[in-house]
């Protein structure tokens, strides 16, 4: 079946637009003015409550940690030579950049042996990354009101 082209110039076009715009509008001005004040502090602070929550009670699932950590153990050992840094799961693929990251996190955790550690400097990595997007988005909303 076929449907009919409507051209935005028809009366169904515009009273849908209109009953859109009736529901979209108020929601949207209330959600723009609690958004800083209620909406980014509650996102953040769930995320803190329940990434711990998640650490502690999910067990640890070992995908490629233990081949970090051996491919920047041999990094620190002085071999810098890319075909040589490999892990249990093959060699490094990775850029420079990566092993340095790495090799600090190998340090904070005691050469990748505590694992909690790590998963709460990721934790921490995520928590900055969602508040500064929330603060992004807040500041795109100001701008979008302004005009």
């Amino acid at each position: 079946m076929i449907l009919p082209f409507r051209t935005a110039s028809s009366s169904v076009s515009k009273s849908w637009d209109s009953f859109l715009n009736s529901i979209y509008f108020p929601l949207n001005t209330h959600f723009h003015q609690h958004f800083a004040t209620v909406f980014i502090p509650l996102t953040i602070l769930i995320h803190l409550v329940f990434l711990p929550v998640l650490i502690h009670s999910v067990p640890y699932t070992e995908i490629d940690w233990s081949t970090y950590m051996q491919q920047v153990s041999k990094f620190k050992q002085g071999i810098h030579t890319y075909s040589q840094l490999y892990g249990d799961t093959g060699p490094l693929v990775y850029p420079a950049g990566f092993v340095y990251i790495f090799s600090l996190l190998h340090s904070l955790t005691n050469h990748g042996q505590n694992i909690i550690i790590a998963q709460y400097i990721f934790v921490f990595v995520y928590i900055a990354h969602l508040t500064l997007i929330l603060f992004i988005y807040h500041c795109i909303s100001i701008e979008i009101r302004s005009n």
